[in-house]
């Protein structure tokens, strides 16, 4: 193979090169949502434990015995959205109390966390982060 040859090889493989600036994916809808979602999970998991303690008892309705099984499936939904709710409104408030740092020493400082924040809660927080950097004139 020739020089010339490896050359060609070398310009061929660069225009196969994707850009850099390509569009960015949305967020998942799960994470987009998560305060109403887990708020939501929380409420259908309070209503299987009342529907379920209800044909517990035989009050109101007859699930044949499912009761038990209705009222364990709403208390673990139940557990999950609480769960998921509180991870949610901690990352918020950490994220909020990182981004109140005034000093660009400081934000580059713990610039990593909060980049990791943004990017685990719903793009809104990616938009202020982008205002935060651009008032610091980070990047």
């Amino acid at each position: 193979m020739t020089r010339a040859d490896t050359m060609t090889l070398r310009r061929q493989r660069k225009a196969f090169v994707p850009s850099v600036q390509s569009p960015r994916m949305p967020k998942p809808f799960l994470q987009e949502r998560a305060l109403s979602l887990s708020l939501l999970m929380i409420l259908a998991g309070i209503v299987s434990v009342i529907v379920g303690v209800a044909d517990f008892i035989d009050v109101l309705l007859d699930l044949d015995g499912w009761g038990f099984y209705l009222a364990l499936i709403g208390a673990l939904l139940v557990l999950g959205g609480v769960i998921w709710y509180v991870m949610t409104i901690r990352m918020v408030q950490k994220f909020e109390e990182l981004l109140k740092l005034k000093s660009k020493q400081a934000f580059v400082k713990q610039q990593d966390e909060i980049e990791y924040l943004a990017w685990r809660l719903p793009s809104k927080y990616e938009k202020l982060l982008k205002e935060k950097k651009k008032s610091l004139r980070i990047e």
